[in-house]
């Protein structure tokens, strides 16, 4: 007999189940993991069928409930995606971008200790010294040591994924490519023109505004159909 899998659905749903038992969990953990194979069982409906309103809501219902677990609102989450939207556009644009090769390699890694080579370290104290220096003052970095003779970098970090991330980030925007077995993401350099905060809180409030009123208008047509139903 299969082990049974256990699944968390929807708190009004109570009344209707004829079979199976129900339980309250009260665990965070043992709460974002649930959530977490929600999501997933929700992303495998949305991408096996035709697009539908109702696997999308699922999908966010379910990362919304895990976003309050860990202390992130939804108004939090809705005007941080505004702002970076007027910050950087959304991905409707269609905008692909290739990475280029790896310059960096994870040759070992414990818990807190990481080793990765770069080709362009070896033999190249400057570089190696460069390198040391763009991960030194990230918070949660505890040392980093690379050695010219070999082109290994070893780096000591307080054990926590956030350092882990801004250090593999900080080598990404050092080597100007991805780090092998990172997940890359673009390089940019400086833009010559910053917007100001001015300027910046303008386009917010645009978007802002501009979904307030789509919001409003698809509220006005439920509630229009409702009427005619």
């Amino acid at each position: 007999m299969s082990a049974k899998a256990e699944k968390i659905v929807r708190d009004q749903l109570e009344e209707r189940v004829v079979a199976g038992s129900l339980r309250m969990e009260t665990d965070p953990t043992k709460l974002v993991a649930l959530l977490d194979d929600r999501i997933d069982l929700d992303l495998r409906d949305l991408r096996a069928g035709p697009p539908r309103a109702l696997d999308y809501a699922n999908v966010i219902d379910a990362l919304l409930a895990r976003a309050e677990l860990e202390g992130v609102s939804h108004q939090e989450i809705e005007a941080t995606r505004v702002a970076r939207i007027a910050a950087r556009g959304s991905f409707r644009g269609g905008v692909v971008w290739t990475p280029p090769d790896p310059v960096f390699h994870i040759v070992h890694e414990v818990p807190g200790r990481v080793r990765l080579q770069a080709a362009n370290l070896k033999g190249d104290a400057a570089a190696c010294g460069a390198a040391e220096a763009c991960l030194s003052e990230l918070p949660g970095i505890r040392s980093a040591r690379a050695n010219p003779l070999t082109g290994s970098l070893t780096l000591v970090h307080d054990g926590s994924v956030a350092s882990r991330k801004a250090a593999m980030r900080a080598l990404e925007r050092f080597s100007r490519a991805p780090v092998e077995g990172e997940v890359p993401h673009p390089v940019m350099a400086p833009s010559s023109v910053k917007p100001s905060a001015q300027s910046l809180a303008k386009r917010v409030a645009k978007i802002g505004l501009e979904q307030a009123v789509s919001n409003i208008t698809e509220r006005a047509i439920q509630i229009a159909a409702a009427a005619l139903l």
